[in-house]
């Protein structure tokens, strides 16, 4: 007669635990808006590219995009459309471009001097498909990571966010 009371209780009580879970949804944070907060959660700054192309240098670009109209562009090759002012496609850019994240424009955690083509360092931030932040920084000049300076930055970065950190090497290599 016990066993069959003793069943009847562990049957309740995994039943009540399953009741209580909701099957396939994960609660997340909703990521701020785009124009008005940084990925970091801080006000967007004003700061301006001025003559910095790093990021039109540095990331590569497959031609097979779907919102970039022109051909490959490898890494560590600067784009077509920049020339000495930065870019001459500005204002009428391609979707991929004006996307793009830069977290020096965003403002903190980097501070002004930090800008990309200063520092031998982007750092951008993107949303995975589970939703998560994943922050990338990529050399643009070899030994900038070992800087005192990069170091910080790296450092300031992975405070906040998980960070995957890549040499000039790698940049240049990436599949």
């Amino acid at each position: 007669m016990r066993r069959g009371r003793r069943r009847g209780r562990r049957r309740g009580r995994r039943r009540g635990r399953r009741r209580g879970r909701r099957r396939g949804r994960i609660s997340r944070p909703a990521l701020p808006e785009r124009r008005s907060a940084s990925a970091f959660g801080a006000p967007m700054s004003e700061r301006q590219c001025g003559k910095c192309t790093a990021c039109c240098t540095w990331i590569r670009i497959d031609a097979a995009h779907p919102l970039w109209p022109f051909g490959d562009k490898p890494a560590g090759v600067p784009c077509e459309h920049v020339d000495d002012a930065g870019c001459s496609l500005w204002p009428s850019r391609p979707a991929l471009c004006e996307s793009f994240s830069c977290t020096w424009q965003e403002g903190p955690p980097l501070k002004a001097t930090d800008r990309p083509d200063r520092s031998g360092l982007i750092v951008h931030v993107h949303q995975t498909r589970s939703r998560h932040l994943l922050a990338y920084v990529d050399e643009t000049r070899p030994g900038a990571l070992a800087s005192a300076d990069g170091r910080r930055i790296v450092d300031k970065i992975r405070q906040r966010v998980p960070t995957r950190v890549r040499t000039h090497l790698e940049v240049l290599n990436a599949d």
